[in-house]
């Protein structure tokens, strides 16, 4: 099939640009958003080796997909795979180092431009393809499909307002959906939309968050945060966004009025925001502790900050309090997962 013209211009446009690509990289550096020693991962050159045996290669784009296709991850290990992660973010990449299993590699995935992303396919040579929700690349896509490498969507999502702009492309939507072999849809509503947009087969065996394992926390460290708490009631709020901090802040002001001695733990999705929280609890006349700064929670202790990464489980490691608010955790099963993509593609 011909590329669309949409697709060629996009292809020239995105070669066209890296040059502003090294520049955007020094700029993400300075604010922390990349590892300048790993430059070379963003333009497709590599330093790793590629594991010999079949090669997965998943794309994650930050922490809460990462998050969610690590049972995957180490389902696909455990039936003899290697496995390569990339992601964007360096909070997923910190993640990565600290939960993927043996013989498993990470990798910081390319710009999207013809180049960087066809030496990074050359290079790791993956006999499967994913991608994790809605990461759709057109290069990627494009490359993928010009070598023939079986490639799915997984945990895949499409809201009304992105299906709306690719349905106004009618023959690039086309051309970049039916690249997929397979979607899993996290819905039925997503997976009619992707249909819709021409991918050749969907199937919904759910949201791929709800096998996550509930988050590990060492017992000693639990119990030594339920120690320094003591009794007191503690009122949870998690994986928070800038502005949702403020709102929880606010929440608290009116939760004390009912519990004076309430404790807020607060724990950002992205902890580099940590110290820009803490300004805004002393903007309220609240007393705020860092976990990473190492002080004891006090009885003047209004929130206690979680700024350290891989951490969630301590967080959510205990109950004793009747005042305890925690988030849901659901285990799913995976083996319905492992069946829609070892039989048609394998």
């Amino acid at each position: 099939m011909a590329k669309p013209p949409f697709i060629s211009f996009y292809r020239g446009l995105s070669r066209a640009l890296v040059p502003l690509f090294h520049l955007l990289f020094w700029w993400r550096s300075r604010a922390g958003k990349e590892i300048g020693q790993r430059k070379g991962e963003r333009f497709g050159w590599s330093q790793r080796q590629r594991p010999s045996g079949r090669l997965v290669w998943i794309h994650a784009a930050s922490v809460g997909e990462t998050m969610s296709v690590l049972p995957l991850i180490d389902a696909l290990s455990a039936s003899g795979n290697r496995v390569l992660l990339t992601t964007v973010t360096v909070t997923a990449a910190d993640i990565a180092a600290s939960r993927l299993p043996e013989g498993s590699v990470h990798q910081f995935i390319p710009f999207d431009s013809p180049g960087p992303m066809a030496r990074f396919l050359d290079h790791w040579s993956p006999d499967l393809a994913m991608v994790v929700e809605s990461e759709v690349w057109p290069c990627l896509f494009d490359e993928l499909r010009s070598r023939g490498i079986p490639f799915v969507l997984v945990n895949g999502r499409l809201s009304d307002k992105s299906h709306r702009n690719w349905s106004m492309l009618p023959g690039a939507s086309g051309y970049i959906f039916r690249c997929l072999d397979l979607v899993l849809a996290q819905s039925a509503a997503d997976a009619q939309r992707f249909r819709r947009l021409g991918c050749r087969r969907v199937e919904t065996p759910g949201n791929l968050k709800f096998d996550a394992s509930e988050p590990l926390a060492d017992e000693g460290e639990v119990s030594g945060l339920q120690a320094r708490i003591g009794d007191r009631p503690v009122w949870l709020a998690a994986l928070t966004h800038p502005g949702e901090d403020e709102i929880a802040l606010d929440a608290y002001g009116r939760l004390r009025r009912e519990f004076p001695d309430l404790l807020l733990l607060l724990v950002p999705r992205h902890p580099v925001r940590a110290d820009d929280i803490l300004g805004l609890v002393g903007q309220q006349g609240l007393n705020g502790v860092l976990r990473s700064s190492g002080r004891k929670i006090e009885p003047s202790t209004h929130v206690y900050l979680g700024d350290t990464l891989g951490e969630m489980g301590l967080s959510t490691g205990w109950r004793r309090s009747p005042s305890w608010v925690a988030p849901l955790m659901m285990q799913g099963d995976i083996i319905r997962w492992k069946q829609l993509l070892w039989d048609p593609l394998w």
